[in-house]
């Protein structure tokens, strides 16, 4: 019989299928089991990657950025990335949100001005007394002068906790 090999082919012999040695099965399974850890942990790490990317680029993780996070499969280089953000308005701010901020400006500033009339200052800008703390201390130059600051506020404030 002719074959393409260097070498003759005796068909009387028997071929008996080689079994490996129980040591090489389970040296080749835990080696299967490790490359399937790797490769989960290879995965896992890529979507932290690609998490960490797009905080990076201000994509927020909760409501719509949320979503577009986990439906975006195009490029992950931030060009591109922050392109379809603003496509889909994403990092826009919008009118209505715009109005929000106006609303709770205005709310705020209110409250300012009405907590100035409670504190008993004349100021349309009252400095509140943690705040004028702090700013005492750091004005003191020696601890005389420090003590007799806290004593000051003390008197001042008393339900303060100074």
């Amino acid at each position: 019989m002719s074959n393409d090999f260097d070498f003759e082919l005796d068909e009387t012999e028997d071929v008996q299928p080689r079994v490996l040695d129980p040591n090489i099965r389970e040296q080749l399974k835990t080696a299967k089991r490790i490359q399937r850890e790797r490769d989960s942990a290879l995965a896992e790490l890529e979507t932290y990657k690609r998490d960490a990317e797009f905080t990076k680029m201000g994509i927020p993780d909760i409501g719509v950025g949320r979503l577009f996070r986990k439906a975006y499969d195009g490029d992950v280089t931030p060009e591109a990335v922050l392109a379809a953000a603003k496509e889909y308005g994403i990092l826009e701010s919008r009118p209505q949100d715009q109005a929000r901020h106006s609303d709770t400006d205005a709310e705020l500033a209110q409250l300012a001005r009405v907590q100035g009339a409670t504190v008993g200052s004349s100021g349309s800008n009252p400095v509140a007394p943690e705040q004028q703390f702090a700013a005492g201390l750091a004005d003191a130059n020696t601890p005389e002068e420090v003590m007799a600051f806290i004593q000051n506020m003390r008197s001042e404030y008393p339900d303060a906790g100074f």
